[in-house]
């Protein structure tokens, strides 16, 4: 599935099972903020996502078997990558310096 970048900022990871508004069976969306329209996608070149938790403590527990593997409990989340529509929970931030993402140091059920 190619993803998409949605109106609200985040990839599109999720589709919809229904048409609805004009929208074919199937199409992109972001759960998050429940939208459902696509933008063109932004030059991503020399951008750089940061974890939603860079900077703060790393939680452990067995809930945390799928972390990114940077992480180390008891430190603080340090992760940070080339800004790609494929991270998890991608949100493009062009008013910012770093766009945003989840390594999943929190968790990843």
């Amino acid at each position: 599935m190619e993803i998409k970048l949605m109106k609200c900022g985040c990839s599109g990871f999720a589709t919809h099972q229904r048409e609805h508004d004009g929208l074919p069976k199937d199409h992109p969306c972001c759960i998050t903020h429940d939208c459902c329209e696509v933008v063109e996608t932004p030059n991503l070149t020399g951008r750089r996502a940061r974890c939603s938790y860079y900077g703060k403590p790393v939680k452990g527990g067995s809930y945390n078997s799928n972390c990114c593997g940077k992480c180390v409990v008891g430190d603080v989340c340090k992760c940070e990558e080339d800004s790609s529509h494929n991270l998890w929970f991608f949100k493009y931030k062009p008013d910012k310096e770093f766009d945003e993402y989840y390594c999943a140091c929190h968790g990843a059920d």
